[in-house]
């Protein structure tokens, strides 16, 4: 295999030294056209597409690009297109089905104590249930296993009782998958790759095959690598493996054990060392395993990008982050390759975006230099992308936003709470004031329909304020009826229309078979009358659309719901659609996160959100199988997802400049730095203890910048305000209490007798003394 495996180094850039490589390596330009290139992902394949542009600017000639196919998205149709031509199986479930259908199977398990269980926690517990079975599928393990699996161990009882839920993978889902004719997408793409892989060997390709940047550990993807590595023309270019030969380089690739790296354990010998799964190396080590290679067998790619960082800062960075019984096993040097890499460790996490925020624009100010911020915290990207709009910079989120994030996808939430609310003041104009609505009216234009409607609006919130009407549509206009206030009539014009388009919902909440196609359906109606076409357009009116769609095709198999439940429900069907935008980035700035930016390199990096918890994640146990079975199952331990984490950040670091950047609590309380930034400010101060503040460069001028973007000028003082009302306009009488007020607080007098304001009643008020003595009244004149 000597000759099939390549790596790129960590600093260097992955995507434009492949594209140089395999331009290189073409004779002609339909040679390159005919090479096929397999990827992690689409958005890896994005970023090949953009190297190759970068290679063609100021040539003014063209170029036919090779075939690109992304092989780690499951259901991925550019593989299922790849792998055609010999038998496959089934189409997988649709993602919505699916969760449905597992919701339906955790419904019907009796619960503890009796009772109906709850629909939002079935759709929870099926999700869970559906992530277990795709990492059973992943590492192909049957999961008629997980029963033989809890035999004969020392396990809690509460351990051996998740064989209940259990249950509905191992015997619940395989007849309902059947009955709907179709495939789990582990299964297919384990199907999909022996199809192809049969089909190699029949026929070899004579064009060049090269699998570059996959990482992935499944059998299913081991056996494509190596199915690439056996053809004629089949290379593999892996990502950053730690290729220093040195002799504490070789000590640090030997302290990350890998049991699958080593011979079979004689009798009687000790068991190997646990696994390194928390290293950033671990997952190529066993990678290399699995394809029957040894380090040595990786050759370098041998060509260079624009955005390569120092090879000295790879070195010291795989010495930071080097496993415990070798961390005293490295080099010093003068030229460590980390005078580039900055530290922000920002007080709150408004403070970081907006540090962040001026770093890009500074960096935006160069002609041509590009920037990207990788973090997997989702809240900080959206607070930086934010603060870029005040300069006019629309940011390319990779991410997307959550549908119920955005304004369509608000609007449905906001709809389904106020019917479960029964129309309570609060929600009502919640979903009233939206900025979508507005009816369209025949002959009028959007600013003037909306300026009416909000006109209405606004006297429909002064009309409910006081004492919460009874629940529903008929005490809302009760209440309006009785205002006493400027505009009623018009107010009970407008309203009338609008209870119309709401009555519908009214009635359908009080069912007792409602589901979801039905109110979905009930939903999308409604929301259509309120709204019009403008709730529709865009990227996010379309991923509504479609959901709305999806679920009344998928969601009679739910079951019955309460309206109550509904709020939650959708809720939680929204979260995992990611609504992205089509166009209109920044071509030199993107937001992306830990898995999008693997291959990605920009002339500044910056790492956010380094805090432990978030980067790396903290460890979540897994709720349905114990370590112990885990283990017997052959599955990976809960610390791979660390050592994931880490070998992203080693990737990143591999920039020409890098700000790694952190805030030290957020609203929950105190944040604890990031173990792997620790290590990495830590060896730096190893590197050079003589200077006043070792370790990493801070960026304090960054934050001073963003502590005073905001802070305006300093307050001055003004002269304490002397109303002096002429004397014809005061007033005559003043009661004691009102003389008391005037002397404690005459701004208070002022206000109250002289511009006759008065605080608003709230809204949903209870019931005060003054209401009970009234109703008491009324009810004893009534009687009498």
């Amino acid at each position: 295999m000597t000759a099939r495996l390549f790596n790129i180094p960590a600093h260097i850039g992955f995507v434009d030294a492949l594209a140089a490589g395999l331009a290189a390596q073409a004779d002609d330009p339909l040679a390159l056209a005919g090479t096929l290139v397999l990827l992690p992902n689409r958005r890896a394949a994005r970023a090949l597409t953009e190297a190759f542009v970068r290679r063609l600017e100021g040539k003014g000639a063209g170029l036919l690009l090779p075939r690109m196919v992304p092989v780690g998205d499951l259901g991925e149709d550019d593989f299922d297109r790849l792998a055609s031509g010999a038998e496959m199986t089934a189409p997988p479930v649709p993602p919505l089905l699916r969760r449905m259908e597992l919701a339906r199977l955790v419904r019907q398990l009796p619960e503890a104590g009796g009772g109906a269980r709850p629909a939002i926690e079935a759709l929870r517990l099926g999700d869970a249930l559906g992530a277990t079975l795709d990492t059973l599928l992943a590492e192909e393990v049957d999961p008629q296993a997980l029963a033989s699996a809890f035999e004969n161990t020392e396990l809690a009882h509460h351990w051996k009782d998740t064989l209940t839920f259990l249950e509905v993978i191992i015997s619940g889902w395989p007849p309902v998958r059947d009955k709907l004719g179709a495939s789990d997408g582990g299964t297919r793409l384990a199907a999909a790759i022996a199809a192809l892989t049969l089909r190699w060997q029949a026929a070899p390709p004579a064009h060049p095959v090269v699998a570059a940047g996959i990482t992935s550990t499944t059998p299913a993807i081991a056996r494509l690598l190596a199915a690439v590595a056996r053809l004629p023309a089949g290379m593999i270019v892996l990502p950053g493996l730690d290729t220093d030969l040195s002799e504490a380089g070789c000590a640090r690739w030997e302290a990350v054990h890998c049991a699958e790296a080593l011979p079979p354990p004689e009798p009687g010998l000790p068991p190997p060392p646990r696994d390194s799964e928390a290293h950033p190396q671990y997952a190529l080590k066993l990678l290399l395993a699995r394809l029957r290679a040894e380090r040595a067998d990786v050759a370098d790619w041998g060509h260079r990008s624009a955005r390569d960082g120092p090879a000295a800062r790879t070195v010291q960075v795989m010495a930071a982050l080097a496993p415990a019984d070798a961390d005293d096993l490295w080099e010093p040097t003068a030229d460590t390759g980390l005078d580039a890499v900055g530290l922000i460790e920002a007080a709150t996490p408004a403070e970081e975006a907006q540090a962040i925020a001026i770093a890009v624009r500074e960096a935006l100010a160069t002609p041509e230099r590009t920037v990207a911020l990788v973090t997997p915290d989702r809240a900080l990207a959206r607070r930086v992308a934010a603060h870029m709009r005040r300069w006019g910079v629309q940011v390319d989120d990779s991410a997307g936003t959550p549908l119920g994030s955005t304004p369509p996808g608000a609007l449905l939430l906001l709809l389904v709470a106020a019917v479960a609310g029964q129309f309570s003041p609060l929600r009502l104009l919640a979903l009233l004031k939206h900025p979508l609505l507005a009816p369209a009216a025949e002959g009028t234009e959007w600013p003037a329909r909306r300026a009416a409607w909000l006109v209405q609006v606004r006297a429909l919130d002064l009309a409910l304020r006081g004492v919460r009407p009874p629940p529903g549509l008929d005490a809302i206009g009760g209440q309006i009826d009785g205002w006493k206030g400027q505009g009623r009539e018009a107010l009970a014009g407008w309203w009338q229309p609008v209870a119309a388009v709401l009555e519908p919902l009214e009635r359908l909440a009080t069912s007792p078979r409602l589901t979801l196609p039905v109110l979905a359906t009930a939903l999308s109606e409604a929301l259509e009358r309120l709204a019009g076409e403008r709730l529709w357009g865009g990227e996010a009116g379309a991923a509504l659309a479609a959901r709305l769609e999806a679920l009344v095709e998928h969601g009679e198999s739910f079951g019955a719901l309460l309206i109550e439940e509904a709020p939650a429900v959708l809720d939680a069907l929204c979260a995992d659609v990611a609504v992205r935008p089509g166009w209109g980035g920044h071509p030199r700035f993107a937001i992306l996160g830990p898995v999008e930016a693997q291959l990605a390199r920009a002339d500044l990096m910056i790492l956010a959100g380094l805090n432990e918890g978030t980067w790396p994640p903290a460890p979540a146990p897994d709720p349905w199988l114990a370590p112990a079975v885990r283990g017997r199952l052959g599955l990976g331990g809960q610390a791979r997802a660390l050592g994931l984490a880490a070998q992203d950040l080693v990737r990143g670091l591999g920039a020409p400049e890098v700000l790694l950047t952190r805030s030290r609590r957020d609203a929950g309380g105190p944040q604890r730095p990031s173990r792997l930034l620790l290590r990495l400010d830590s060896h730096a101060a190893r590197l050079n203890p003589s200077v006043a503040k070792p370790g990493l460069k801070r960026r304090h001028d960054l934050l001073m910048m963003a502590r005073g973007l905001d802070a305006g000028e300093a307050p001055r003082p003004l002269p304490r305000p002397e109303p002096r009302p002429p004397v014809a306009l005061r007033p005559k009488a003043v009661s004691v209490t009102a003389a008391d007020r005037l002397i404690a607080d005459p701004f208070a007098f002022y206000a109250d007798r002289m511009l006759k304001l008065r605080p608003l009643d709230p809204l949903d008020a209870d019931p005060d003394a003054a209401d009970r003595g009234t109703l008491l009244h009324k009810v004893l004149e009534l009687w009498v």
